[in-house]
């Protein structure tokens, strides 16, 4: 008696459909992102993993910023 198989492909990683992204300023963003912190919202633990777009200046500040406060820390 022949088993059949079955083989299982997983998609490329291109051809999976992108989510729709959609712009939002960093004033808009962040009071409610430390206010959902804050308040220990358990939705933003839905969200721990995705990845945010920020522009290359904002991110050379945000890790000048890390780097400061890991020395102050110290």
């Amino acid at each position: 008696m022949d088993k059949n198989t079955l083989k299982l492909f997983a998609p490329r990683r291109e051809s999976l459909p992108s989510a729709p992204a959609v712009t939002v300023s960093v004033g808009d963003l962040v009071p409610l992102l430390v206010d959902a912190w804050e308040t220990d919202r358990n939705w933003l633990r839905d969200f721990c993993k995705d990845e945010v777009s920020v522009s290359e200046d904002l991110y050379e500040v945000l890790l000048a910023y890390h780097q400061i406060r890991r020395c102050e820390a110290a």
